[in-house]
């Protein structure tokens, strides 16, 4: 009988020594992952503004205050809500220069509702046109000047 019991204090002693290697390791490969930032709810994921379009829009172009006033509408043709998006509306010459530009956010965009919103920006000469662009998530509300012509041309 005193084999059977020296068998039976080498399996539990292995059997031990195997679940705290078992146990550390799990406790490694969990701390690898948090470190790594997999316990993150999509934190980083930008936001799907494929759906999103202004659907209508008034201008306002204010020459004697150097000013245009736009008032906008933006719809979501997508299956999900927007939580964040940016629409910047950009001031185009006569030879589609940029004459000025300026960003506002937009909140909780649901499809099938649209939503309004104004928006002013400081003219520099003669406006033509004005273009909209409409990008995920936040950023600064006042880009610098000729940023949305690098963004667009990728210079």
């Amino acid at each position: 009988m005193p084999h059977k019991e020296c068998e039976y204090q080498i399996l539990r002693y292995l059997a031990i020594g195997l679940l705290r290697t078992g146990l550390l390791a799990g406790c490694a490969f969990c701390c690898l992952l948090v470190a790594t930032g997999c316990g993150k709810r999509d934190a980083t994921k930008a936001e799907d503004v494929s759906g999103l379009w202004i659907s209508r829009y008034n201008v306002n172009f204010d020459d004697r205050h150097d000013i245009t006033r736009i008032l906008a509408e933006v719809s979501n043709d997508g299956k999900e809500t927007v939580r964040t998006a940016g629409v910047t509306a950009i001031l185009r010459g006569p030879t589609g220069e940029n004459r000025g530009e300026s960003r506002k956010t937009l909140r909780n965009l649901q499809p099938g509702k649209p939503q309004v919103f104004s928006i002013s920006v400081t003219s520099r000469g003669e406006e033509h046109s004005v273009e909209f662009r409409i990008d995920p998530g936040e950023q600064s509300e006042k880009p610098q000047v000729g940023e949305a012509d690098k963004q667009r041309t990728g210079k």
